[in-house]
């Protein structure tokens, strides 16, 4: 068992977690306020794809805010397709932690390509990731929790939304889990779970 990989892939679960319960959470405080039967039925079976739309279109109606939701939508929309093959494809460890070791995510879609040429389906496509390849994903998740953040605080300030019962991560403080950059992957380990204020 690759035990450096498997903690890096928990640390990069939690912060995918963590950023779409954010975003839903955003979701829900904009359309819903308070009203945490209504939010249930709405949003409990609710994807990210489907956060996305609704918050681009709840969007329309804060003209002060604009680029701060295109900013959250964009910084999501970037790091989506990585999120449903991390999330879904199968993953090997192979050499992760290692000296150019990468692990390997196997893509479960089946997708169709086409041009005037020719015309393929594709099944089981691969992909490798290193140590740095996660960490570039950890700094991009982090970020667009950092931009959920920010977007609800102008609301709240300038909008007066309270978003009520409803909890982002670390109370209403968006927690950033960072992948320490020293030399040795062992100093790397424990990740630092930090409030950002």
């Amino acid at each position: 068992m690759n035990k450096q990989f498997y903690t890096v892939f928990g640390y990069l679960t939690s912060a995918f977690a963590c950023m779409e319960g954010d975003l839903r959470f955003l979701v829900a405080g904009i359309a819903f306020g308070n009203d945490s039967i209504t939010t249930s039925a709405f949003m409990d079976s609710s994807q990210l794809i489907d956060n996305l739309r609704i918050l681009r279109k709840l969007s329309r109606q804060y003209w002060g805010a604009e680029s701060q939701f295109a900013e959250v939508i964009d910084s999501i929309e970037q790091i989506r397709s990585t999120r449903n093959l991390f999330i879904h494809g199968l993953w090997t460890p192979g050499k992760f932690g290692e000296t150019n070791g990468v692990a390997s995510v196997q893509d479960l879609k089946t997708s169709f390509e086409s041009s005037s040429t020719m015309r393929e389906w594709r099944h089981g496509q691969t992909m490798d990731f290193s140590l740095d390849d996660f960490r570039i994903l950890l700094a991009d998740v982090n970020e667009a929790i950092d931009k959920i953040a920010k977007l609800r605080e102008w609301l709240e300030k300038h909008e007066g939304i309270e978003f009520g019962y409803i909890g982002f991560t670390s109370k209403l403080k968006p927690v950033s889990i960072r992948i320490d950059s020293g030399d040795k992957f062992e100093k790397s380990l424990p990740a630092e779970i930090e409030e950002e204020t």
